[in-house]
């Protein structure tokens, strides 16, 4: 397994322990019912790469975790949500050993007002790794 699954499966798992969430996931968007709110959602969206010696790679893992939630009170529910996620990565920025250093691209948030209201919220983390050449 790459590493970079391997950053993404450890973060599910410490996503995983926040009360309160119902669903954690990868890639699920678009599958999400309201019955399934709140919920994060993890993406390993985008990576550079690169070697600056003949027997390593250096790796930046773009990582998108969504959150997501529903009701009168959806964004306080999501501002709650990203401060946890936030929480677990900054318990151990190495995700155990599997990186360097983790860091926070941003936060965007959203609501929509449907048949329910859904508030979201966007959250950007890089992490940074090694590797030996041609792998990832």
């Amino acid at each position: 397994m790459s590493v970079r699954k391997q950053i993404v499966d450890a973060l599910v798992a410490r996503f995983e322990a926040i009360s309160g969430v119902t669903t954690v996931d990868q890639w699920a968007v678009g599958s999400l019912g309201v019955s399934d709110l709140p919920a994060i959602v993890v993406r390993d969206a985008d990576s550079s790469a690169n070697s600056e010696s003949m027997s390593e790679t250096e790796h930046v893992a773009e990582i998108n975790i969504d959150v997501l939630a529903e009701g009168d009170n959806a964004m306080d529910a999501v501002d709650a949500i990203v401060e946890n996620v936030l929480l677990k990565i900054g318990e151990d920025e190495t995700i155990g050993s599997l990186c360097e250093f983790c860091t926070l691209g941003g936060v965007a948030k959203s609501l929509e007002q449907q048949e329910d209201r859904i508030a979201s919220a966007n959250v950007v983390v890089s992490a940074n790794y090694s590797t030996e050449l041609w792998q990832f």
